[in-house]
């Protein structure tokens, strides 16, 4: 059975990774960030679906900037984000890509943009990704479909 996480909170990683409201902090690496990401809607309507945690390893840039990399732990089904946040005021903006290979008998792959947004003080926000999936075992256009997805995120404490 593959589990499809896609499109889970590749947003609230970034927002993890700059947890501090505007205390100065040195460049590097800040550590590990854990956001729980809900998908509360699909291109179809709502929905209602298990949360996923999301970990990510962040890195202070310097001024407002941050850099993220994370994954969500699925055995064999690689799912990857990697992006960037700013900080205005209170709110930390993330623009998130992320990736998923799905192993046989799907073999199928996504492909996704995000845009995240977390408030500092409350450690909570939204998300949206738009996707792109290709399924090699289809043929024709039924290889290729987009997807929405939206939700919440909220910082969590690491497994």
């Amino acid at each position: 059975m593959t589990i499809q996480i896609r499109n889970l909170v590749p947003a609230a990683l970034l927002a993890t990774v700059m947890f501090t409201t505007t205390a100065v902090h040195a460049e590097g690496y800040m550590g590990k960030v854990c956001l729980l990401s809900t998908v509360t809607a699909r291109e179809t309507g709502p929905v209602t679906e298990s949360p996923v945690v999301v970990t990510y390893d962040t890195n202070f840039l310097g001024g407002g900037a941050y850099a993220l990399s994370g994954s969500v732990n699925i055995p064999g089904q690689p799912y990857i984000f990697t992006g960037y946040g700013n900080q205005i005021g209170n709110i930390l903006y993330m623009n998130i890509t992320s990736t998923q290979l799905h192993p046989d008998p799907d073999n199928w792959h996504d492909a996704a943009v995000q845009q995240a947004k977390l408030n500092l003080a409350t450690m909570t926000g939204t998300f949206y990704e738009i996707g792109h999936n290709f399924n090699p075992k289809l043929s024709g256009t039924q290889q290729w479909n987009e997807s929405y997805t939206a939700g919440t995120i909220t910082k969590t404490p690491c497994p």
